[in-house]
């Protein structure tokens, strides 16, 4: 289901869209990517194969100023050993302008990426802002996606936040409203905790918008501590109606 070519909409300039193509290159591999800038509001974005330029990088960072015997196999192994497809699981939400596109166009832009494929998409759900609670509803989804090996957690997490960047996001207020918001909440069994990254996701067992549509794809899915995510849907209080979910 993966393609080599990704179509991103939105009303960004055309001296924008060429930014935003440079940046994905930049994110997307070390090696040069294509990219094609058109006059009218489109954006077609080549996302090549990713190397290992962003692990080894991180590596030696941690080598300077970390703890070089653990973090360094713990990196290493994850690009040298392991040699399975990763599963991934990442939630998507959007309140403002057309919410329903900007999740369309967010999920292609991700699934365009090589090596990206789409495994399972939940319904889109109305859901009630948390945090902040006076801005517009969002429109919420939760998609599961399966990526090759060479993959890691830090380069997807990368991704996402340059997809975020080309459909217009700009990060102004925490939890307020937002084009575009992509958050990475699983990467396979794999557990993490640094400045960059934490996995899994370390709000989403409190959060009905996140919960409600990963159940409806994979209703016995496990986190990595082995708990169900369905025992901590139970004890959120919430309301779902016709596609509507309410948290208090």
């Amino acid at each position: 289901m993966a393609a080599n070519h990704g179509w991103i909409h939105g009303n960004a300039c055309r001296h924008k869209r060429k930014r935003v193509a440079q940046a994905v290159n930049k994110a997307s591999s070390a090696q040069p990517c294509c990219h094609k800038v058109k006059r009218s509001r489109t954006l077609k974005v080549h996302f090549e194969r990713p190397t290992l330029t962003l692990t080894l990088l991180r590596a030696l960072h941690r080598i300077l100023f970390e703890q070089p015997e653990v973090l360094l196999y713990k990196e290493m192994q994850e690009v040298f050993v392991n040699n399975q497809p990763h599963r991934v699981v990442i939630s998507l939400g959007s309140n403002m302008g057309d919410t329903k596109d900007h999740l369309r166009c967010a999920l292609e832009a991700v699934c365009a990426c090589k090596g990206v494929s789409l495994l399972a998409a939940s319904s889109i759900y109305v859901t009630e802002p948390q945090g902040v609670k006076d801005q517009p509803w969002f429109a919420n989804q939760v998609a599961i996606l399966q990526c090759s090996p060479e993959w890691t957690p830090w380069f997807f997490l990368n991704v996402l936040l340059e997809v975020e960047t080309s459909l217009g996001r700009v990060r102004t207020r925490r939890w307020g409203p937002r084009i575009i918001d992509l958050d990475l909440l699983l990467f396979g069994t794999q557990t993490n905790k640094d400045p960059w990254l934490t996995l899994p996701h370390p709000r989403m067992h409190k959060r009905a918008f996140v919960l409600v549509p990963l159940l409806e794809i994979e209703p016995e899915l496990r986190l990595p501590d082995g708990n169900k995510a369905a025992q901590f849907l139970d004890s959120i209080p919430h309301t779902v109606e016709h596609a509507i979910i309410r948290q208090s």
